[in-house]
């Protein structure tokens, strides 16, 4: 009988760090894809190998080794959709904005009795924790004042703390909370 757990994290990634993360989990699982989305004009996933190379906010961390062919469903519409969890890991994209980088996350829900799926699940999950470059800490928008230090459930990219060392505010994606790297 399968027993599910979920797993997640915010993060806070730029574009760089992205496909830093993305070359650094090839080492470990060198058939990882990154699929453009959930909805597809096939039933072949548009899968990349850098998380760059997608167009969407969502995308989808796919080992074919752990899950050699996505599960899809064709809508009426003509598209397909493939899944969101269990046999992919998905990661929701931070959004780098003129005044901010907002928050991402990455998530799934998984059968623990799954070996492959839990050693994948566990490579990715190390490869993003091995990339954490800070602690944060919470400020006041309004006057940069400090509000908390030592923050560490955030993972936070390299070139994500060089940002915010440059005085770009990290922002919680849907919540007004702003953060900046500890110094």
């Amino acid at each position: 009988m399968p027993e599910f757990v979920k797993k997640s994290a915010p993060v806070f990634l730029s574009r760089t760090d992205e496909d830093t993360f993305a070359r650094r989990l090839r080492v470990l699982v060198p058939d990882v894809l990154f699929v453009d989305g959930q909805r597809w004009s096939s039933s072949v996933p548009p899968a990349h190998s850098l998380i760059s190379s997608c167009l969407s906010n969502l995308v989808y961390i796919w080992s074919p080794n752990t899950c050699a062919e996505l599960p899809y469903k064709k809508l009426p519409s003509g598209v397909y959709q493939g899944p969101i969890s269990g046999v992919v890991i998905q990661f929701v994209r931070c959004k780098q904005t003129d005044h901010s980088l907002l928050s991402g996350d990455i998530g799934i829900g998984y059968d623990k009795n799954d070996s492959r799926m839990v050693c994948f699940v566990d490579k990715v999950w190390n490869t993003l924790r091995a990339l954490n470059a800070t602690k944060l800490e919470s400020i006041n928008p309004d006057n940069g004042g400090s509000v908390k230090r030592g923050i560490k459930n955030y993972i936070v990219g390299p070139h994500a703390k060089e940002l915010s060392s440059e005085g770009i505010p990290l922002k919680h994606s849907d919540v007004e909370v702003y953060y900046r790297a500890e110094s």
